[in-house]
């Protein structure tokens, strides 16, 4: 498993992740990935930080770690279709998998996995942000409901 930030800059951090994963090992991922340091470098005038409800995202060891000077987003309890990152797995995806490619060992999909990040484009990062805002006032007025059709 991978877990990756990105922002309107690009692509930010890509981390191999343990299979399971839990609070503590969570936040030392993104103490590791330096992803508030890379934030705050790319974005001085201010960033949000957005994560789904994975139980190790809203645990409050998470939650406790994230408030020490971070702006995290509450995020409504049914909207998977507001994670931005989903547009750029997707795109990353297609690529690893393209013509149906197989593959024969863990470490061949991870080795490739890296080099298809690496043709991602920060173009191609920053378009899949393209109608985030409307994707989130439409969940608003939803009421934190599914919004689908973007």
């Amino acid at each position: 498993m991978f877990w990756m930030a990105i922002s309107s800059a690009g692509k930010m951090a890509l981390l191999k992740t343990p299979a399971r994963i839990t609070s503590e090992n969570y936040v030392a991922m993104l103490e590791s990935s330096r992803v508030a340091t890379i934030f705050s470098e790319t974005h001085p005038e201010g960033w949000t930080f957005m994560q789904d409800n994975a139980p190790a995202h809203a645990a409050r060891n998470t939650k406790s770690f994230a408030r020490e000077g971070w702006h995290v987003m509450d995020w409504p309890a049914y909207s998977p279709d507001l994670i931005p990152v989903e547009n750029v797995w997707s795109i990353m995806s297609r690529r690893v998998y393209a013509g149906n490619r197989q593959y024969e060992s863990l470490s061949e999909v991870e080795a490739e996995i890296m080099k298809v990040l690496a043709s991602v484009t920060n173009a191609e990062v920053r378009s899949s942000l393209t109608g985030w805002n409307a994707r989130l006032h439409r969940c608003v007025d939803k009421e934190g409901a599914n919004v689908k059709n973007f």
